[in-house]
């Protein structure tokens, strides 16, 4: 098991203030030790503070470990979800060698998990990177999206998108 500090803030709507509280949560078999303790905006560095990824709010964590979370992103198709490194890192290529580990092992957990409830019947994973890559959010996420034959795009991966005629470069003379 490992250890990991996790900050969250309470309650939700005081996200600004960033006054936290602290507290044992468990899941699965991978925990996260909270101590009674509060941290203040002024304590993190600035891409931290206003990084909406830096601090997850403790509900919506699926599994963790000591370096990186996973969480549902809501959208569709149903049981996607993103793993992230508790350290702010703007894109994939920033991260150690562990956080790599790490993520790679928690999208294994997510997508038994989501293979389990939904039964999907293919999957897409993959990094948006930068602004110009669809990263809306700078902090690091790998999605794993699952995909189901009864989809509009089902068969269309990511790359079909790219593929496509009207998808060319502007001339760059």
């Amino acid at each position: 098991m490992g250890r990991v500090w996790f900050v969250f803030d309470v309650p939700r709507a005081s996200r600004d203030d960033l006054l936290t509280t602290l507290a044992l949560v468990v899941y699965g078999e991978r925990w996260i030790d909270k101590e009674a303790g509060s941290v203040s905006k002024d304590t993190l560095e600035h891409s931290e503070a206003t990084c909406p990824f830096c601090l997850p709010d403790q509900g919506d964590v699926i599994v963790a470990d000591e370096h990186c979370y996973a969480v549902w992103t809501g959208e569709a198709p149903e049981g996607s979800a993103m793993v992230l490194p508790f350290a702010h890192r703007e894109t994939p290529f920033e991260m150690t060698e562990a956080e790599w580990l790490s993520t790679r092992s928690l999208l294994n957990d997510v997508l038994a998990t989501v293979d389990r409830q939904r039964h999907p019947d293919g999957w897409n994973v993959g990094w948006n990177v930068m602004p110009v890559g669809g990263q809306a959010v700078p902090h690091a996420h790998c999605h794993l999206v699952p995909r189901y034959k009864d989809e509009l795009y089902a068969g269309r991966g990511f790359r079909w998108w790219f593929k496509q005629p009207e998808n060319v470069r502007a001339s760059s003379e």
